[in-house]
Order: structure tokens, then C-alpha cells, then sequence
């Protein structure tokens, strides 16, 4: 058949043993939950199947290949049920059986490897190794050989290959809560304060019911913001404003609409939670020389400080999301306050929503945006959180940034 077979009992029992330990280890590692170890013994796991193989020993690679195939489902599952166990009781589970998202993960990996893991970490190029030695060498030579159960064999390690960033990631899980989290931390990009005529447009919010801004019925570029801040207000401390060279240029229109729009907001909020707020305005952030300035000022029971972080023109994607990566109190809010933080992309140029959703994917952070039908419903109800998998999404991620590169 083109294959030796174990000639020695003892040789088989051991080899069995060592994968036994090796198994042990790595429901270790998943109830420890930690990605960076799963890596590590992935690539661990990867390497010692293959080494009999780099000896000429084809019978234990079959036989390494079947193990770590049997090893490779039972982590999974494992996986699988901790994750069951650690589920919320109301998060909703969009998907059918554990099966399903495993077929999901496979069907989707190959997208997901060569265009992540591939480009960004040690362990994505192992992968690539891995899968190029495989498939260009070992999977031909077993073909032409006639060796079906080295061909065997080969293709088993390429399923382990994908089963194991399987147990890596976690099978996909598509899970939506039913009211967006509150966050600490809110992230907005600013719209032009001046309509196409030059006219100032954030300071009409001044004429509008607090019932109508809450509600998005007032039909200015800065209502989201309300309704972003509304919703997270309970637990809010701070908000980062993007803004653009069209708001350093039209420094008037931008610093009075956003005074006028803090200090409804301030009104509104107080008249809905019953609680005095003002928001600690770093003018000097935007417009250098200016002081610090509460608004309204006065005596308050909260204060939510605002920052500026300055994002270029806004017509460049690159630029963009480079200005936010450079931006050092940007790239630590991310770091450090990852699950407080939400980036609101309703607001800004569309390239800008852009850049802010590629540093979701990135870091992992929760983006939201308001339904364009949103008018007339509460926040909770107009509020959608951005389902970031990258495992689902990242084909129209990269169809629509490969397109746009193309374009330039």
C-alpha cells in the first residue's frame, strides 16, 4: 500500500501515551481560556504529528494524524460546552447545534487564515507553513505514488490543521444581546457643524424637546450623539470626539454648536435621570490656547469629561485609521478599557466610520450606529450594535478595502 505500519506494540502504546499527556494538557490550557497558550501547544501538537514523518516514518503519521483528529474534536467540544456554561441568560443564540458552528468555522477558514492570521501573527505564518508543506508536497507526492493511506494521512492533517485554530478561536458563536451594553467610554465622530450654504446647523438642537432628540425626530447630524449618550449615561465618564480639518476651520460653528448641544443635552438628561450633569469641555484640544470650560457651568452632581482627537481630512481611509493608531489616548482607551469602550460610527464621513469599524475588528471593541428608521423609537430600540465576526465577515471587508486600494 505504500505505507509501513508500527512493528512494535511497546512503540505504538507509547506513542498513544504521549498524545494521551498531550491531551491532558490541552483541556488544561482550554479551562485556563487563555488564546496566546492555545497557540503555543496548537503549534506544539502541529509539529510533533509531523515529526515521525521528517523521520520516513508514514505509519505514525497516519496514526499521529487520527489522534490528533480524535484530540483536536473532543477540545472543541469542550470548548463548546465551557462556553454553554458561561453563556448569559439573556443573550439569545442565533445558531443552531455546536456542529453547525464548527461546519461554519471550517467552511470560513481558509478566508479567514490567508487574509488574517497569515498577515499578523507568528502563529498565522506557522499555519502557512504548515498548510504550503502539506498541500504542495506531501498531499502531490502521495497522489502520484499511489499511496492512499499516506494521501489518507495527509488529508486528515490538513482538517486537524483547521480544527485546531477551531479549538484556538472558539467554534463561531453568533450571539446578540438584547439591549447594548453600557460603556464608560463613548468614541463619536463629529459631522460638519455648517450645512452645504455655510449656515450653522448644531445650534437649532436649542429648539428641540428633549422627547424629540431622544427619540431622533430633529433631523441634525449631531442628534445621534444625544441618543448615544442617553443610553449610556448610567455608567458614562468620558467621550471622545473625532474631528476633521473642516471642524478646525469652521471654528465658530463648531465651537458653538457643540456648547449649545452640551447644554441641552445637560437639560434633557437631567429632566429624564433626575440628575444634574455638566461636560468638561478640553477646548484646548481642538483649538490650541483655549481653557478648559464646563457647560453649562455651575455646580452638578456628575461630570463627563470631552476630548478631541484629531482624524485629518476624513475623505481617506488610511489616514484616517492611521491618525487613530498614531493617537496615543486613542490606542490606550483601546488597550486598556476594551470592554467599556463604544465606538458610535453614525456620525463622521463614511470613510471615517470606516477606519473607526476596522479598530473595532482590531481590537475587538463593541461598534454601535442609529437605525436609519429610527425616528420616533426609544434608544433601545434604535440603537444596533455592529456584530463584528470576523469570521463571518471578513470576505466583504476585504472585497470592499481591496476595491478601494484598487481605486487608488
Amino acid at each position: 500500500m505504500g505505507i509501513s505500519v508500527p512493528c512494535s506494540c511497546r512503540e505504538v502504546l507509547g506513542f498513544c501515551a504521549a498524545f494521551v499527556v498531550l491531551l491532558a494538557a490541552a483541556i488544561w490550557i482550554s479551562f485556563k481560556d487563555k488564546r496566546d497558550w492555545k497557540k503555543v501547544f496548537s503549534a506544539i501538537l502541529l509539529t510533533s504529528a509531523i515529526v515521525p514523518l521528517l523521520r520516513g516514518g508514514r505509519g505514525y503519521f497516519l496514526l499521529a494524524s487520527i489522534l490528533l483528529f480524535v484530540m483536536s474534536i473532543i477540545l472543541i467540544f469542550i470548548v463548546e460546552h465551557r462556553n454553554k456554561g458561561a453563556s448569559e441568560p439573556e443573550e439569545k443564540d442565533e445558531e443552531g447545534s455546536s456542529v453547525d458552528r464548527l461546519l461554519d468555522f471550517i467552511r470560513l477558514f481558509l478566508s479567514r487564515f490567508f487574509v488574517g492570521e497569515m498577515l499578523t501573527s507568528l502563529y498565522g505564518l506557522f499555519l502557512f507553513i504548515m498548510f504550503a508543506m502539506t498541500l504542495t508536497a506531501w498531499l502531490p507526492d502521495a497522489i502520484q505514488g499511489s499511496q492512499p493511506w499516506f494521501a489518507l494521512a495527509t488529508g486528515l492533517y490538513v482538517l486537524d490543521i483547521i480544527l485546531l485554530s477551531a479549538w484556538v478561536y472558539g467554534p463561531l458563536r453568533r450571539k446578540r444581546p438584547e439591549k447594548l451594553p453600557e460603556t464608560k467610554y463613548l468614541v463619536y465622530a463629529l459631522s460638519s457643524p455648517v450645512n452645504p450654504r455655510g449656515d450653522e446647523v448644531w445650534g437649532s438642537v436649542k429648539n428641540a424637546s428633549c422627547e424629540d432628540l431622544r427619540k431622533d425626530r430633529v433631523r441634525v447630524n449631531i442628534v445621534p450623539l444625544y441618543v448615544s449618550i442617553y443610553n449610556h449615561f448610567p455608567s458614562l465618564e468620558r467621550v471622545l470626539l473625532l474631528y476633521s480639518d473642516v471642524h478646525k476651520s469652521e471654528k465658530n460653528a463648531t465651537k458653538n454648536g457643540l456648547k449649545a448641544f452640551f447644554e441641552k443635552a445637560s437639560e434633557c438628561l437631567e429632566k429624564e435621570y433626575n440628575q444634574r450633569v455638566s461636560f468638561k469641555v478640553h477646548w484646548g484640544e481642538i483649538f490650541p490656547g483655549e481653557d478648559v470650560e464646563e457647560v453649562p457651568p455651575g455646580k452638578c452632581e456628575r461630570t463627563i469629561d470631552v476630548h478631541f482627537v484629531y482624524i485629518g481630512s476624513a475623505n481617506d481611509v488610511m489616514e484616517v485609521y492611521t491618525k487613530l493608531k498614531r493617537d496615543t489616548r486613542f490606542t490606550k482607551l483601546l488597550e486598556e478599557h476594551r470592554k467599556e469602550v463604544t465606538l458610535h460610527i453614525t456620525g463622521g464621513t463614511a470613510v471615517t466610520s470606516a477606519a473607526m469599524v476596522l479598530h473595532a475588528i482590531k481590537r475587538d471593541v463593541r461598534a454601535e450606529y442609529l437605525r436609519q428608521d429610527a425616528a420616533g423609537k426609544e434608544p433601545g430600540e434604535s440603537l444596533r450594535e455592529i456584530d463584528i465576526d470576523i469570521f463571518e465577515d471578513l470576505d466583504d471587508i476585504v472585497r470592499e478595502l481591496r476595491e478601494y486600494f484598487e481605486e487608488e
